[in-house]
């Protein structure tokens, strides 16, 4: 048995190891390229074909030192065409002031590429008064965190023309000035919807029930915000239907709303009718369900 030892090969950052081996007059010839090299290679590779597609070298390595793969990338360059002309001083930037704010740097991929628009915004024009106005609203640390964290979008809305004009609906409603935040920060989603086309939709509809503006629907959606979700035609309004349909009165409806407004966004179908079906199994009957749904409607 014998073995010259290995005979080294190549250029130093391309060294090709090629080792003779004799084992019993056998020679065996092994030539391997180093991992480090090859995955080298293949990272500009793959940086060049994201580039050829998507135009801005400087981002894509910003995006691929912070743990991006290709795929997310591409996407990101499909969903925001700002990226393109965003510079990487600017990206690095936003997300440095993001970690300033309370939010982990391991969330802020998860967050970019939900909304990679957040790194193209103007700091001082755009993050930093939206953030500020939404720590006014806070009562809680860590509450805006979360709330971007939930949302990331709420970032790319304008506190003049979206916030503001949300934040005095809510009021306008009868919702206390302290309660704002809860209800914008526990559901930051709201910031995207419509005040003509959804939310007054949404009080309009709780107004039928017997509900007043004056309090009553500020309450309702303090207590619930995420009710301003859901569609009045598809889900609250065929709750509240079935929900006569077993014997509530309109005053029993508006107890339950008011004390357990979750209940309206339940689905007819695949919760309220078989729960229904096993109380009569069990052999309440239509009274005595309407008397159990008005006093404990989480049924």
């Amino acid at each position: 048995m014998g073995w010259d030892g290995p005979v080294w090969a190549g250029s130093a950052t391309s060294r090709v190891v090629v080792a003779d081996y004799r084992l019993a007059g056998i020679e065996i010839r092994a030539s391997t390229v180093p991992e480090t090299v090859a995955e080298e290679e293949d990272k500009a590779t793959d940086m060049e074909m994201v580039t050829a597609q998507n135009g801005n070298s400087s981002l894509l390595w910003f995006f691929r030192d912070r743990g991006f793969d290709d795929s997310t990338i591409h996407e990101m360059f499909r969903k925001c065409k700002r990226l393109q002309d965003t510079q990487r001083d600017r990206a690095s930037e936003n997300w440095a002031y993001l970690k300033t704010i309370g939010i982990q740097e391991r969330k802020l991929p998860s967050i970019i590429s939900k909304c990679p628009k957040i790194l193209t915004l103007g700091l001082n024009e755009k993050l930093i008064p939206m953030v500020e106005c939404l720590a006014t609203l806070g009562s809680k640390p860590g509450e805006v965190a979360s709330a971007i964290t939930k949302f990331p979008h709420i970032l790319s809305h304008s506190v003049e023309e979206k916030l503001c004009p949300l934040l005095a609906f809510f009021q306008a409603i009868g919702v206390p000035e302290k309660q704002l935040g809860r209800i914008l920060l526990l559901n930051p989603r709201l910031v995207s919807y419509s005040i003509d086309s959804k939310l007054k939709e949404i009080v309009d509809f709780l107004a039928s029930l017997g509900l007043t503006k004056d309090g009553m629907i500020g309450k309702v959606l303090v207590k619930h915000p995420f009710i301003t979700g859901y569609s009045v035609e598809k889900r609250l309004r065929p709750t509240s239907e079935f929900l006569k349909s077993v014997g509530l009165t309109e005053l029993d409806l508006r107890t339950v709303v008011m004390n357990f407004p979750e209940v309206l966004c339940r689905d007819v179908n695949k919760i309220l009718k078989p729960n229904f079906a096993y109380l009569r199994r069990c052999g309440f009957n239509d009274r005595q369900v309407a008397a159990l749904v008005t006093g404990y409607p989480p049924f």
